[in-house]
């Protein structure tokens, strides 16, 4: 399967939700920038959850709040078909080619 990550931040940020929204994509980005970075395939990094504009913060533990989910797929994992969250994919430019064990 691989691993799965949970982006958390302080509870006590407290934003509109448009602009929750919005920093949890670029924090997503950023995540899945910085593996690839690593030399992990992009190919390998999924999306699996951002915060609803309209929903209540997810908390995770004492002051704590979940602001996305991603998954790192295996190396010899197939990729779901379905498309990235929106505006969350690593960027093409950083992309490595290859999977790493």
């Amino acid at each position: 399967m691989g691993a799965q990550l949970l982006l958390l931040t302080r509870d006590s940020e407290s934003l509109p939700s448009a602009q929750r929204l919005q920093l949890a994509q670029s924090r997503a980005r950023a995540v899945s920038d910085a593996l690839v970075a690593m030399g992990l395939a992009a190919s390998r990094i999924r999306v699996d959850w951002l915060p609803d504009a309209n929903a209540p913060m997810e908390r995770q533990g004492a002051g704590m709040q979940v602001v996305a989910r991603l998954s790192v797929l295996s190396a010899g994992a197939v990729p779901a078909v379905a498309p990235p969250a929106a505006g969350v994919a690593p960027s093409k430019d950083k992309a490595a080619s290859g999977a790493v064990p």
